[in-house]
Formats: C-alpha cells, structure tokens, sequence
C-alpha cells in the first residue's frame, strides 16, 4: 500500500522505504502458476473463478502478488517463495514435485487498471484436490486442456495464452529426461501408467512396444522395486 501521509514526516530509511512503496504502487508483480495434474486420463489446469473486478466472473490462473518487503522491512518473499505460497494455498504445497518458472508477462495492455507484470510457474501434481475458495475467488475446479481452445470457460486477462505456453513447454519436456511425466505419477508407478501420463501430456497414444525400449534404455530413469 503507498504512503497516504507527508513525506515530510519521515527521514532516513522510513523515507526511503515510503516513497519505494510509492513507485511499485504503480504497477503490479504477480506470480501465476499454472498447476496441471491428470484427471480421468486428460492432461487438466486448475482454474479460479473471479470475484472482483477486473474481469468479475472470469476463469484465472491462481496467483497473487509478490510480497516485496526487504531492505528495512525484511518480509519480502522472492519468486519462487511466492509460487510456492501459491501453490500452498491452493492445495498443492507438498505435492507438487515439479516446479518450474515458465515465463515473464508484461504486454502494456494485460491489465485494464495497471501496468501488470506476471512470473509464471508451470507445476505437475500426481493427485488433484480441489481447493477451497480464497480471497477474489468463487470456487475453483479443474478444466481438461483439450476442451479449452471451445471458448469456454472464458479466460481473465492473458492467462488462456500462458496455459497454451506451459502446455507446450510440459510437451517439450517430455523429449527430455522423463522427469516431468514422472511428476503426474505416485513414487512407485508401472510402465503402463507411465506411458499413461505421457499419452495425457500429448493427447494421443504412444507406441506401446518402443516406448517400453526408449525408457527401459533411459540408464537411472527406472528403478525396479521388485512388485510391479
């Protein structure tokens, strides 16, 4: 919040310290985290309803402000603090095993009331929970990537095109090291279930016989636990 008062009244580092919350009044910084999980074999993101203007009624990305703090203060939080909060309040603090920041936002035009800038975060989950309605927001559910591009829900701001980056970004991660399909799995999961998630991720089916090769060839990707 920006210094109501006379700057006249302070000195020093109080001074400081008001006229700093004064300029990032101007302007917002913001992490979203796009949280993706599988439900009934499709790759889904979970998506808050809005409450407050701007964009009342409008589907969003969870997130929320970063708390700048620091210098004198010392309650700042950093960017990956941040998401992680997020995340925390909106049931997923523990289990999310992969997190990873996406990319930064700050089109003038983002945001209607001021100049927004957006850190977003691309999480994987093996287990969704809905969580509970939180400030600004009506309720929250998960929405199956393939059925976005319908127009429906509608999307708030920008975020129906960072669910389209972290989409294409989890797609590319799986040409990697397999750490990230592994994330939407519990620790001790079969290669079927595997080949599950990767189907989900890509939204087609996967060869049965050369994807149990290429993992199987993966050195250190497996480790057999000698039940299933």
């Amino acid at each position: 919040m920006a210094y109501t008062g006379s700057y006249g009244e302070l000195e020093g580092q109080e001074l400081e310290a008001a006229v700093l919350r004064a300029q990032l009044a101007r302007f917002g910084l913001t992490v979203e985290v796009v949280l993706l999980g599988i439900v009934a074999g499709e790759l889904s993101v979970l998506l808050v309803r809005r409450t407050e203007r701007p964009a009342e009624g409008e589907w969003a990305l969870p997130g929320d402000r970063v708390n700048f703090g620091g210098g004198a203060s010392g309650d700042g939080e950093g960017l990956e603090e941040a998401a992680h909060r997020v995340l925390s309040e909106n049931g997923a603090g523990t289990s999310a095993r992969y997190v990873e920041q996406l990319k930064t936002y700050g089109d003038p035009e983002r945001h209607p009331k001021v100049r927004a800038f957006s850190v977003a975060y691309v999480a994987a989950v093996p287990k969704l929970s809905t969580p509970p309605s939180g400030a600004g927001q009506a309720g929250a559910r998960f929405f199956a990537v393939a059925d976005l591009e319908s127009g429906n829900p509608r999307f708030a701001f920008d975020h129906f095109g960072i669910v389209a980056d972290a989409v294409e970004r989890a797609r590319g991660e799986l040409e990697g090291d397999g750490r990230l399909a592994v994330s939407f799995l519990d620790e001790l999961f079969t290669i079927p279930g595997l080949r599950r998630a990767y189907e989900a991720v890509w939204g087609g089916p996967v060869h049965r016989g050369g994807f149990g090769r290429k993992v199987r060839s993966v050195e250190g990707f497996l480790v057999p636990n000698g039940e299933c």
